[in-house]
C-alpha cells in the first residue's frame, strides 16, 4: 500500500522552525531528522509511528505524504514512486490529517468535508450529487452526520477532528495518514478518535498511519508500531512485539511496565521513571 526505501531528509539551516531545530538537536548527527527509514505498510491496518521529540514522525508523515522530497532514497505508493506523481493524484489516492486544522472562512461542515472531493472534480466543475452523497457517507461512518449544516467554528475539539477525518475519508477513503491526531483532545474524545479509527479499519478496511505521542492510543489502536529515535527505525513489528519495557526504555529513556489488560483488551503502558 505504502513504502517508505531507504529514506533520508534534513532540513536546510534557511528552513527555520522546528524542523531545523530538530536538526541541529541531534548530537554526532549528519542533521538529518530522516535517516535511512524504511518503512512498508499493509493494506488494512494501523501502523503507529512513535518516538520521542525530535525522533523525525512528523517529518516522516510529510514524507510518506509527498509534501517533502527525500535526499536519499524514494516513498512508493501502491507501487508508483510518489515523486513521480502529480498533488491531484496523490490526494486521490492518499488523505493527510494534520494535528490542527484551520480555516480562513467559516464553512459548515458538509462544506468542509466536500473539500475533500476537490482532488477528484475536473477544473472548475462543481460537485455533483455523488459527491455529496459520498461526503454524506463519510459524515456517517464518522458519526457527525447531524452536524451538517453546523458552521465548523461552532464544533467541540472532538467534532472538528472527527470532520477532518471525514473528509479525508471523502477524498481518499483507503488510506489516511495522521498526525497527532489526539494531541489537543481532552481524554473523552481521545478515547471516541481511537474507537473511530478502529472502526473505520475493521468496517471499511482503511489503511491508517498515525504518529503519536500517547503510547496507550498506540497500544490500543495499532496493528504494527514503527519506533523512531534520532531520526532512524529503532523497531518495526506487531505491536506486541515492538511496545515492551526494553523498547521504551531505548526510545524513551524510561522504565515502564507494559501488561495485557483484560478489561481494555488491549496493551497498556504505565511510565515509572527515567532510565539512570
Amino acid at each position: 500500500m505504502l513504502q517508505a526505501l531507504d529514506v533520508s531528509f534534513a532540513y536546510s539551516r534557511t528552513d527555520g522552525g522546528a524542523g531545523a531545530s530538530a536538526a541541529a538537536a541531534v548530537p554526532g548527527k549528519t542533521g538529518r531528522v530522516v535517516d535511512g527509514v524504511s518503512l512498508r505498510v499493509e493494506r488494512g491496518l494501523i501502523v503507529g509511528l512513535l518516538g520521542p521529540n525530535g525522533s523525525g514522525k512528523t517529518t516522516l508523515i510529510r514524507l510518506l505524504a509527498g509534501l517533502l522530497t527525500p535526499q536519499t532514497g524514494e516513498v512508493r505508493l501502491k507501487d508508483q514512486p510518489i515523486a513521480r506523481m502529480t498533488r491531484r493524484e496523490i490526494a486521490r489516492r492518499l488523505a493527510l490529517v494534520p494535528q490542527d486544522t484551520q480555516t480562513t472562512f467559516d464553512y459548515t461542515v458538509l462544506d468542509m468535508v466536500l473539500m475533500g472531493r476537490y482532488p477528484h472534480l475536473r477544473t472548475f466543475a462543481l460537485e455533483s450529487p455523488d459527491d455529496v452523497a459520498i461526503a454524506r457517507e463519510a459524515l456517517a461512518a464518522t458519526g457527525t452526520d447531524t452536524l451538517e449544516y453546523r458552521y465548523f467554528s461552532t464544533l467541540s475539539g472532538g467534532e472538528r477532528q472527527r470532520v477532518v477525518i471525514a473528509g479525508a475519508l471523502a477524498q481518499a477513503s483507503d488510506l489516511m495518514l495522521l498526525d497527532e491526531p489526539t494531541a489537543s483532545l481532552d481524554l473523552a474524545y481521545q478515547i471516541e478518535i481511537a474507537g473511530l479509527l478502529r472502526r473505520l479499519s475493521r468496517e471499511r478496511g482503511t489503511t491508517i498511519v498515525l504518529s503519536t505521542h500517547d503510547l496507550n492510543l498506540a497500544a490500543g489502536t495499532c496493528d504494527r508500531i514503527a519506533l523512531l529515535k534520532h531520526g532512524c527505525l529503532l523497531a518495526d513489528g506487531p505491536t506486541a512485539e515492538t511496545m515492551t519495557p526494553s523498547m521504551i526504555a531505548q526510545a524513551y529513556g524510561v522504565t515502564a511496565d507494559v501488561r495485557f489488560h483484560d478489561q481494555a483488551g488491549h496493551l497498556t503502558v504505565t511510565p515509572l521513571a527515567r532510565c539512570h
